[in-house]
């Protein structure tokens, strides 16, 4: 709902306005070249996030989120149109603010940064060593890029020396 004086929006429409939203800026954003991201950032398709960080985040997903959030919706071509070209930031606060609807902000810190790594492993995104961070500074320094050529959206992570390892939810 609109909030008097606001421009806020309530989460349940945000979240499925989101794709929308950017479809008008994601033909830009397809054409920029986001492999080699500066200035101390990291590609998403660099390794990120390593699998057990992700492991959490589906716990936590599972838990906090899937009731309301089918994991498909934020896959493959959804999940491109909205993120592609921005930071894992900007998903980690717009899930921290917004998220759970009835209470925005309840979850650890750690649990929101985890279910980002769960996101970045549905679109097949390579595993790294070292954890998403949880401060706001390194998260803007993760710039989402197109998943790995070969993977199929929502295969779940290619591990280093590795096959795919699927991660999916189990309902």
């Amino acid at each position: 709902m609109l909030v008097r004086g606001s421009p806020l929006i309530s989460s349940a429409i945000a979240w499925r306005l989101i794709p929308l939203m950017v479809l008008a800026g994601s033909s830009a954003a397809r054409a920029q070249d986001t492999t080699a991201p500066a200035n101390g950032e990291r590609a998403v398709s660099s390794g990120v996030y390593p699998d057990a960080q992700a492991r959490r985040g589906e716990e936590s997903y599972k838990i906090n989120c899937v009731s309301c959030h089918s994991a498909k919706a934020y896959t493959g071509e959804a999940f491109r149109i909205a993120w592609l070209s921005r930071t894992a930031y900007d998903i980690f606060d717009l899930i921290r603010t917004q998220m759970p609807e009835d209470n925005p902000g309840a979850l650890p810190r750690q649990d929101y940064v985890d279910i980002v790594a769960y996101l970045f492993s549905l679109n097949g995104y390579t595993v790294g060593a070292e954890e998403l961070p949880r401060e706001d500074d390194g998260l803007k320094k993760v710039k989402i890029d197109a998943p790995p050529g070969g993977v199929a959206p929502g295969a779940g992570p290619t591990v280093r020396g590795g096959g795919p390892r699927a991660h999916r939810l189990r309902r």
